[in-house]
């Protein structure tokens, strides 16, 4: 029996009810988009009404900022784990392709929101900061960061810079992937990863 207050659900299950609508929307904002996505729809894949989400996001672009700082989040983890896992700036690079690949196999509306989610932002001139602008570059600034103090990458090469094409990288093959070929996704993390890492060009002999 709850031990809440009487006509209140509990923290619990508040939360549980929260992590199903973000699964929802993330699905239907990542397969449909922003303006063709309604919460009624989103409602419907979750087995909730529209005024459930409304409660618990207050509007739908309250529920999209939230299922950005979810995703994000997720990734960032995954992300963060794999630069750990490594102890130079090749290696490093070809743990973050790995484990955005892995992201997207298991869970491919993670990648696939995230892309559209940097064009929507844009497009709506968002004021919030949209998601992988966030931790994911402080992340990879210290990625860049540390193999600039090790002596790895070009001694005139702009970090800032680097930092940006790490990320349009990223975005642009989390977009190829998602949106132009989706069947090709898996081959094309895989070859990115191997490009960042340095195993897909050869030298002259």
């Amino acid at each position: 029996m709850s031990t809440g207050a009487r006509g209140r659900p509990r923290a619990s299950d508040s939360a549980a009810t929260r992590a199903t609508i973000i699964e929802a929307a993330r699905r239907a904002f990542a397969d449909h988009g922003y303006e063709a996505t309604s919460l009624k729809a989103i409602a419907a894949d979750a087995g909730l009404t529209a005024p459930a989400i409304s409660h618990h996001f207050g509007s739908k672009r309250g529920l999209f900022v939230a299922v950005g700082t979810d995703a994000e989040q997720r990734l960032l983890a995954v992300l963060t784990a794999a630069v750990a896992s490594a102890d130079d700036f090749a290696s490093r690079l070809h743990a973050l392709a790995q484990a955005a690949a892995r992201v997207h196999t298991e869970d491919p509306s993670i990648t696939g929101f995230l892309s559209i989610a940097q064009i929507e932002y844009r497009r709506r001139a968002d004021p919030d900061t949209p998601p992988l602008q966030g931790p994911v570059v402080a992340l990879l600034t210290r990625v860049v960061r540390d193999a600039a103090a090790a002596n790895e990458i070009s001694s005139d090469a702009d970090p800032g810079a680097v930092v940006a094409l790490l990320l349009a990288m990223t975005l642009g093959v989390a977009l190829y992937a998602t949106v132009i070929d989706p069947e090709a996704a898996n081959a094309v993390l895989v070859e990115f990863g191997r490009f960042v890492g340095g195993g897909l060009l050869v030298e002259a002999s």
